[in-house]
C-alpha cells in the first residue's frame, strides 16, 4: 500500500530518504520498472529514472519527480491512497511469473553452459545438495541458492560446484530436488519424490533467466541434462540419466525430453527478450532512459545498478569502429585496441541491449564528462588546449600533480574547467571526466618528462636486466633468460608510453609469478586432471586443440578462444602459429598492453591501481587472476599472493628507481 502523499520527492544530493521512499520504490517494482533490490529508501539515480520511466508509462510529464500527480496515479494502480481501484501489478508476460533469479545470483562471469540435474533426494535441498549445484528447486518450485557462487566454476578451479564429471568449468550446475528413495529408470519408478510439473516449468524460466544474462544460447550443448551430456558433448558420464525421464511422459527418449524443454526455455527466453510482443499488460523489465550525448549527438542511455550507461551499438556507430567481439562480461574492440566492461538488459522497448558505462567511455577515450542541471550527461572531445587532463576512476589531484607536476604537494596548482582553485572539499568531490587544467606553460604531453617514471634509456633498462637476474639468482643459462625477459618487457612499456616506475615494477613481478621470468612461457603439459579438460572448453574443439592452445607466453594465453581474441589485437596469426605467443617480444607485448590498455579480466588496468608513490600493491593481482587472497605459495612463505608479489613489486621498484 502506497501512503496518503505527504511531500515532494525527487533526486537530490545528499539524498532523501525515508519510508515514503521506501513505500515508492515498492510500488515502482510492482509496475516492473524496478528491481526489487533497488528497494533502500534512498532517492537516487535509479529511483529518479525508474519514477521517469512510469511517468512515462501513464502519460504524465517526465520529470522524475514524485508529486501529486505521479503519486496519484501510482497509488490507484497499486492500491493505496486517492479512492481508486487497486488494478494490481502488472500482467506477467507469456507465462513468465516475474523474475525468479536474484540479480545478485548471477555475478559477471564467463558461463558457456547449464546442465540440468536432479539431486536424487527430497523435495528440499539437503547440506549436501547444496555444495554440487549453484541453483537449486524445490518441490513447491522455489529456489536455493548453493553454497559457491556461479564465479567458483570460472577456471582455475578450486572450490567450485561439482556438479558433472569432466564438464565443471563456465557450466552452471541447476538442479531439482527430487528422486529419492528407490527411483529407478527401467521399469520406470519415480519414488516418493517425484518431479513435480511447477518444478519443471520453474526451471525452464530459471534457464531463461540464467541465458538472457550470460549470453548462452539454447542449443542441444548448451542447456542439457545430466544424461545428454555424454551424447551431447562426449564427455563418459557414469550411467546418469537425470532430468531426462518424467513421470507424466515416461516413454520418451532423452533427446526428445531435452528439445521439448529446451523450446519451452526458448519461448520464455523470447518473452523475457520481446516482451512487450509476448502479451498485452507492459514489459517485464523496463531500462529507465537516460540522456546521453556524445559531442552534441544523442546516445541511447540506461540508469542501470546506480550507474550511467550508453547503448554499445549507438556507440560503436557514432565512432565509426568496426564491429566489437562480445563475450558474457566484455566487448573487444579491434581498431582502436579497446575493451569495455559490459551490461545486458531489456530496454523501454523490449528488446535486449548492450550497454557500456559512460564513466569507463569518458576513461578509455579521454572525454570530458559532464551533467547538467537536467540530470543529462554529456560526454565531450575536449578542445585544442593542451594544458587539459580528464580524470580517472579512483584518481586524486595528489596523482595527478604527482603524475605531471612531479610533486604530489603541487595539487593546490591545478584549476578546475572553469579556472577556479581547488580546496580541500572540491578536491574531494571529484568525478571521472572531470576536465583539470595544469598550470600555464605546462602540457599534459610533459607528464614523461615530470613524472619519476620517465622513459628509460636502452642503456638503463640493460643495467635494470642485469641486476634483477643478479637478485634472483640461478646458473648463467637462467640469469641469461632472465635478464632478455626483463629487456623484452621494458622495451614493450617505453614502446607502449607506460612509464610509471610501479607499473613497469608490478608488470614485472607478474612475470616473475607466472613464468619465473621467462623460465616457463609454455604450461608444461602431463597431461594432468585439469588439462584432459581443455578440449571441451576454452574454445577448443578436440583434445589435440587442447594440447595446442595450451599456456603461453608471460600470462599464459590459454585456449582457442585466447588464441584467436589476441591474434586479432594485434594482427598475429596465433591460431595458425601457437609458438608466436611464447616470443620473448611478443609476449611483452601482450603483457604490457594488457594490463595497462585493454585489460585481461574486466577489473580494471594499472591506472585504476593508482600511480607510484599511492600504488595499490595487493588488488592489482585482480588485474591478472582473482587469488590475491590465497596463500600456499612458497615463494611467499606465510603471505597471501597478493602481497607476495606485490612485496616484489617493491623490490622491483626500488631497482628501477636507483639505476
Amino acid at each position: 500500500m502506497l501512503a496518503a502523499y505527504s511531500r515532494l520527492l525527487k533526486y537530490t544530493l545528499p539524498m532523501m530518504q525515508g519510508e515514503d521512499v521506501r513505500a515508492l520504490q515498492a510500488g515502482l517494482t510492482l509496475q516492473g520498472v524496478l528491481h526489487w533490490a533497488g528497494v533502500d529508501g534512498l532517492f537516487g539515480p535509479i529511483t529518479r529514472a525508474s519514477v521517469m520511466a512510469f511517468q512515462r508509462r501513464s502519460g504524465l510529464a517526465v520529470d522524475g519527480i514524485m508529486g501529486p500527480n505521479t503519486h496519484g496515479a501510482l497509488a490507484g494502480i497499486v492500491g493505496g491512497g486517492g479512492g481508486g481501484s487497486a488494478a494490481g501489478p502488472v500482467a506477467p508476460v507469456a507465462g513468465v511469473a516475474g523474475r525468479k533469479v536474484p540479480a545478485d545470483w548471477m555475478p559477471s562471469a564467463e558461463m558457456k553452459r547449464i546442465i540440468l540435474h536432479w539431486t536424487g533426494g527430497a523435495h528440499n535441498p539437503s547440506a549436501s545438495d547444496k555444495k554440487h549445484y549453484h541453483i537449486l528447486i524445490d518441490g513447491d518450485g522455489e529456489l536455493h541458492r548453493g553454497t559457491h557462487a556461479i564465479t567458483a566454476n570460472v577456471p582455475p578451479l578450486r572450490r567450485y560446484a561439482a556438479h558433472t564429471r569432466g564438464s565443471n568449468s563456465n557450466s552452471i550446475g541447476l538442479a531439482l530436488c527430487a528422486m529419492g528413495g528407490d527411483a529407478r529408470e527401467r521399469p520406470f519408478k519415480p519414488g516418493p519424490f517425484p518431479i513435480t510439473r511447477v518444478q519443471w516449468e520453474t526451471m525452464a524460466q530459471v534457464v531463461a533467466e540464467l541465458c538472457l544474462r550470460y549470453g548462452i544460447a539454447v542449443t542441444r550443448s548448451t542447456v542439457l541434462g545430466h544424461g545428454e551430456v555424454q551424447a551431447n558433448l562426449g564427455i563418459t558420464q557414469n550411467g546418469k540419466w537425470d532430468p531426462m525421464v518424467v513421470e507424466w511422459d515416461p516413454g520418451r527418449s532423452y533427446q526428445e525430453v531435452g528439445d521439448s524443454f529446451r523450446a519451452r526455455a526458448e519461448e520464455v527466453l523470447t518473452a523475457l527478450k520481446h516482451p512487450m510482443a509476448a502479451e498485452p499488460g507492459g514489459p517485464d523489465e523496463v531500462v529507465p532512459s537516460e540522456t546521453v550525448t556524445l559531442d552534441g549527438q544523442a546516445l541511447r542511455g540506461a540508469a542501470l545498478d546506480g550507474r550511467i550507461w550508453v547503448d554499445l551499438d549507438h556507440l560503436v556507430a557514432h565512432r565509426g569502429w568496426p564491429a566489437p567481439v562480445v563475450d558474457a562480461v566484455s566487448a573487444q574492440i579491434s581498431d582502436p585496441v579497446l575493451r569495455f566492461g559490459i551490461m545486458r538488459s531489456t530496454d523501454a522497448e523490449g528488446f535486449e541491449r548492450t550497454w557500456v558505462e559512460v564513466a569507463e567511455v569518458s576513461e578509455r577515450l579521454g572525454l570530458a564528462l559532464r551533467e547538467d542541471h537536467r540530470g543529462d550527461v554529456h560526454l565531450e572531445t575536449p578542445g585544442a588546449v593542451p594544458e587539459q587532463v580528464i580524470v580517472k576512476r579512483g584518481q586524486t589531484l595528489a596523482q595527478i600533480a604527482l603524475q605531471h607536476l612531479g610533486d604530489r604537494s603541487r595539487w593546490r596548482e591545478l584549476r578546475a574547467e572553469d579556472g577556479t582553485a581547488f580546496d580541500e572539499e572540491s578536491a574531494r568531490r571529484l568525478k571521472v571526466g572531470a576536465v583539470v587544467l595544469l598550470p600555464a606553460g605546462m602540457k599534459a604531453s610533459d607528464a614523461a618528462r615530470a613524472s619519476p617514471g620517465a622513459k628509460l634509456t636502452d642503456a638503463e633498462i640493460k643495467r635494470i636486466a642485469e641486476k634483477i637476474s643478479k637478485l634472483e639468482g640461478g646458473g648463467a643459462a637462467m640469469r641469461k633468460t632472465r635478464a632478455g625477459a626483463v629487456r623484452a618487457i621494458l622495451e614493450a612499456c617505453v614502446a607502449n608510453k607506460v612509464n610509471d616506475l610501479s607499473h613497469q615494477a608490478y608488470i614485472l613481478a607478474t612475470a616473475y609469478h607466472e613464468t619465473n621470468l621467462g623460465q616457463f612461457m609454455e604450461e608444461i603439459w602431463g597431461p594432468t586432471e585439469t588439462q584432459l579438460t581443455y578440449g571441451s572448453r576454452l574454445g577448443n574443439r578436440s583434445a589435440a586443440e587442447g594440447e595446442l592452445y595450451k599456456g603461453r607466453g608471460f600470462v599464459q594465453i590459454t585456449g582457442r578462444h585466447n588464441y584467436q581474441k589476441y591474434g586479432d589485437i594485434f594482427g598475429k596469426d596465433f591460431i595458425q602459429g601457437p609458438q608466436l605467443v611464447a616470443e620473448p617480444g611478443m609476449a611483452a607485448q601482450i603483457l604490457v598492453r594488457g594490463m595497462a590498455e585493454f585489460g585481461f579480466t574486466g577489473k580494471g588496468l594499472l591506472a585504476d591501481m593508482g600511480l607510484d608513490g599511492d600504488f595499490d600493491w595487493f588488488n592489482a593481482r585482480s588485474l591478472i587472476n582473482g587469488d590475491k587472497n590465497k596463500g600456499g605459495d612458497s615463494r611467499y612463505p606465510g603471505q597471501k599472493k597478493g602481497f607476495g608479489i606485490g612485496e616484489k613489486g617493491r623490490e622491483y621498484r626500488q631497482i628501477i628507481a636507483t639505476v
